[in-house]
Order: structure tokens, then C-alpha cells, then sequence
């Protein structure tokens, strides 16, 4: 089952508001997401800013969210999400990339994600990124750390 975008599709906290970008959006908002996608991918290799993550994002697969303060007409962060489902038919939302700026300003939005993982019936919300999130979310727990080695094409 895909995870499902509201038509409602923002929820604000004084001027900042988070924006569910729909599918047949994301052409028109694609411009101005790149450089904070760019941000996040400039922290991991995991991460490519190309045609492929566009295409899963007009798709469905990954959901882009954009998050603006409204009276300053002003971009502050761009996150993906997904759902995953693992083989026991446990789900969870998950952050998979953030890039922003003043983090102060919005990180509050976590919140309205949640509630958006909640309405997709996962069981669990993650943020997938480095250990500096711990800092900026102490109420998660840090369940795993992934060991990773690169090996050689072909």
C-alpha cells in the first residue's frame, strides 16, 4: 500500500508552514527544492540529487515536503519521507533526507510528519540521518547504527 498524501496538504505553526507537495507538483517546485536536496546529499554518499529521485517523487515512492515561512516568503527546508515496510508487516514513516536552513525555525513540523505516518498506519516514525539528529529530537531513540563498506563494481 502506498502512503497516501492529504489533500490538506499544509499545517502551519505561526508562519511556517509544511507543504505536501503532490505528484503532479513536484516539476514546478523542483527548481527551488534542488539546493536543499543538494545540502543533504553533500552529507552522504547515499543520497543522489538526479533524475531517479525525481522520478520517485513524481511517483510516489518518496513524498517531498517543503517547508516555508509564509510571512517571509521564504523556503527554510526541504525532507523527503517514505514508508517502509519491513517482512513482519511492521511500517514506519521515515525522514530519509533534510536540507534547511535556521533549523529552530521548523523542526517543530516533525510533529504534523508523525501524524502523517499515524494516518498511513505505520507503526513507527524514523528520521535517517546522522547522529546530530539525536541532539535536535532527545524523545527518539537511537535503535541501530549502520556499518558500511564499499566494494568494488563488477
Amino acid at each position: 500500500m502506498q502512503a497516501q498524501l492529504e489533500q490538506k496538504s499544509s499545517v502551519s505553526s505561526s508562519s511556517v508552514e509544511l507543504l505536501a507537495i503532490p505528484p503532479d507538483g513536484v516539476d514546478r517546485v523542483w527548481p527551488i527544492v534542488v539546493p536543499f536536496l543538494q545540502k543533504a546529499a553533500d552529507t552522504t554518499e547515499k543520497l543522489t540529487v538526479d533524475d531517479t529521485l525525481l522520478a520517485m517523487c513524481r511517483s510516489s515512492l518518496t513524498h517531498l515536503w517543503v517547508i516555508v515561512d509564509v510571512d517571509e516568503m521564504e523556503t527554510l527546508a526541504v525532507l523527503l519521507t517514505d514508508v517502509q515496510e519491513s517482512y513482519n508487516g511492521h511500517r514506519a514513516g521515515r525522514v530519509i533526507a533534510a536540507g534547511g536552513l535556521e533549523m529552530t525555525r521548523w523542526t517543530h513540523v516533525i510533529r504534523q510528519l508523525e501524524d502523517w505516518a499515524i494516518q498511513n498506519e505505520c507503526d513507527s516514525f524514523e528520521i535517517v540521518g546522522r547522529k546530530g539528529w539525536g541532539r535536535v529530537f532527545p524523545e527518539y531513540d537511537l535503535i541501530e547504527c549502520v556499518y558500511a563498506k564499499e566494494l568494488p563494481n563488477g
